[in-house]
């Protein structure tokens, strides 16, 4: 037993030695797992506003808030600052997504003592370009990332945008007035151009008419995006009227051609047809104005041009210098 003593006296001094480095060892491991878990876990939320984001017509802007929200585990603790950072990882090619800020700084003190959360918030600008197709759906992929010293963990929300339609239809006249001899035909050419992004449907019609000479023609058209129709009108004027004028005013009536219900206000052009006597004078006028009254001349034949070329512009200028 002696001999046992003695072994374990000398064993004694190795224990106190030791000793201390098991302590160190004791005390040195928590703040090593401190630090190798010094990182948040967090949520990453993103919402509009004002609920859902409705469908946006081309060149549109709206704006989506997000929030991040970090949890710190019970018996964690932050040991080092970190970085919050956004950005957009992926879009629609008819959207244009930016984030502000992109970068939030995650202090030793941000998680609140009593909740043991920390809130951050950024905007997110959505904007439409103005190819952006009707109907059409696409993403927006948010990334939040949270950097600490040991690790690095990321978050990804999806935000979701569909286009809407966005009305615009032009009209345009080849000519806003025509002047005719009674009973010739006045035809105008009206042309319908698709502004929008979703095919439409146009029916045009006669809304108003100063005067009740046979007006038929223009019809419907389906439009697509970025197209044109064109629509004619014909007014015959009567033979019997010796100087006039009638207008008419063409109502372009269109709609959605997936849904028809989506209508919009007609669009209106209105044209002017002017009757002017078939006489000699008024032709002698018309032809002097021209310059084609030689030739008229020479295409008689002998000997009535001279007479005939006189005798017209004789009345012409008479015409002229009546009051």
């Amino acid at each position: 037993m002696q001999r046992n003593l003695k072994r374990s006296d000398r064993d004694r001094p190795v224990m106190r030695r030791a000793l201390p480095v098991v302590i160190v060892l004791l005390i040195v491991a928590p703040a090593v797992e401190a630090q190798a878990d010094d990182l948040l876990p967090f949520e990453l939320a993103v919402a509009p506003f004002d609920g859902p984001i409705p469908p946006l017509a081309p060149m549109t802007r709206t704006a989506v808030l997000v929030t991040v929200s970090c949890a710190r585990l019970v018996g964690h603790s932050v040991a080092y600052p970190m970085d919050l950072t956004f950005s957009i990882e992926s879009a629609p090619a008819w959207a244009l997504a930016s984030v502000n800020p992109t970068r939030v700084p995650v202090g030793l003190d941000a998680c609140d003592a009593a909740t043991r959360t920390a809130r951050f918030t950024a905007s997110m600008g959505v904007v439409t370009l103005p190819e952006a197709p009707a109907f059409e759906a696409g993403d927006i992929t948010l990334r939040a990332t949270l950097r600490g010293v040991a690790e690095t963990t990321t978050r990804e929300a999806i935000v979701s945008l569909s286009a809407d339609w966005a009305p615009l239809l032009s009209v345009v006249v080849d000519a806003p007035a025509r002047a005719v001899v009674g009973g010739e035909t006045a035809e105008f050419v009206f042309t319908a151009t698709n502004r929008g992004n979703a095919p439409v449907v146009v029916a045009s019609s006669v809304e108003n008419a100063t005067r009740s000479w046979n007006a038929t023609g223009l019809g419907t058209a389906a439009i697509e995006p970025g197209a044109s129709a064109r629509f004619h009108l014909r007014v015959d004027t009567p033979s019997d009227v010796p100087t006039d004028a009638a207008s008419y005013t063409v109502a372009f009536a269109w709609h959605l051609e997936a849904d028809p219900r989506r209508a919009n206000e007609p669009v209106l052009a209105t044209v002017l047809v002017s009757v002017r006597s078939g006489s000699v004078a008024g032709l002698g006028e018309a032809l002097e104005d021209t310059g084609t009254l030689p030739l008229v001349a020479l295409l008689l034949p002998a000997p009535a041009p001279l007479a005939l070329a006189l005798a017209l512009a004789s009345a012409a200028a008479a015409f002229r210098r009546r009051p």
